[in-house]
């Protein structure tokens, strides 16, 4: 993280909804700083832009695929304690990978539209998307 910590996104059980957590650790001792329910599916990465520190995830939402997409986890507090509150920028299919180019440009992989059955599709519809602005 920009302070130096270890952040570590679990993404839970894929068969359980909105039980990823964000998990934050001193890299030197290893001891667990911070736990936090994120209210995502399964959480496939975790990045901090280059320029305004913000932490994005990507969320491949196994149980409910519509679900999925590009997430910036914004700081809360709920009765005193601090949160994450999950502001959906972009739905997309199966996200899989990010990282930040020099620029603050965000680079992010997808599976593409699973089938009905949750199995991969005939015809590869994964992509690499680019991402300039609106981060």
């Amino acid at each position: 993280g920009p302070n130096g910590e270890l952040v570590v996104g679990q993404s839970g059980e894929r068969t359980v909804a909105n039980d990823s957590l964000l998990t934050f650790y001193n890299p030197n001792s290893g001891k667990l700083l911070l736990n936090l329910q994120t209210g995502l599916h399964d959480l496939t990465s975790l990045a901090y832009h280059p320029a305004n520190k913000q932490l994005y995830a990507l969320d491949i939402a196994s149980m409910k695929p519509e679900d999925g997409g590009l997430f910036r986890l914004a700081r809360s507090t709920k009765e005193a304690q601090q949160t994450i509150r999950p502001i959906r920028l972009l739905k997309l299919d199966q996200p899989t990978a990010m990282a930040f180019g020099k620029s603050g440009e965000l680079y992010i992989a997808t599976l593409g539209a699973p089938t009905g059955d949750g199995t991969a599709t005939k015809s590869p519809t994964g992509r690499v998307i680019k991402i300039t602005q609106g981060l």
